[in-house]
């Protein structure tokens, strides 16, 4: 008991503990090891979820990204009605700016997670070969 006391860093306080308080520390110490320890898990997963969905875009989808990567810009304008916007919004890629719609438009800023990963693969905003990007405004 003493060593496990040593390295929960109880040195001064074991002599005038009583032992519940000894099992009562550890027990809250294992507690918020295993909350930070589970949070790690959480984060990673949810990038991995992130990633995935990156990697499963449909062509309109990658056509509206393509001019975020392409010219560099974190925020863009797009139609309020825009489906495409409107998923990758609702998937947590894109969020729409606080400020109001303009004549019908919206501004819709990326992610900062989801522009350094297109950043780093770009490979992934390739569409198909017989797409029509004139269905995009």
């Amino acid at each position: 008991m003493l060593t496990a006391c040593i390295v929960l860093g109880m040195v001064v306080f074991v002599p005038s503990a009583r032992s519940w308080e000894i099992i009562a520390f550890a027990f809250l110490s294992l507690l918020l090891i295993f909350d930070a320890g589970s949070q790690v898990v959480t984060k990673r997963q949810q990038k991995t979820r992130q990633h995935a969905r990156l990697h499963d875009l449909t062509d309109d989808e990658k056509s509206a990204l393509q001019e975020y990567i392409n010219h560099g810009r974190r925020t863009d304008r797009w139609p309020t009605d825009m489906g495409v916007i409107a998923k990758l919004a609702a998937d947590g890629i894109l969020t729409a700016s606080s400020a109001d719609p303009h004549l019908g438009q919206r501004a819709f800023d990326i992610q900062e997670w989801a522009f350094r990963y297109l950043r780093e693969h770009p490979d992934l905003l390739k569409t198909s070969d017989d797409y029509e990007p004139d269905r995009l405004p």
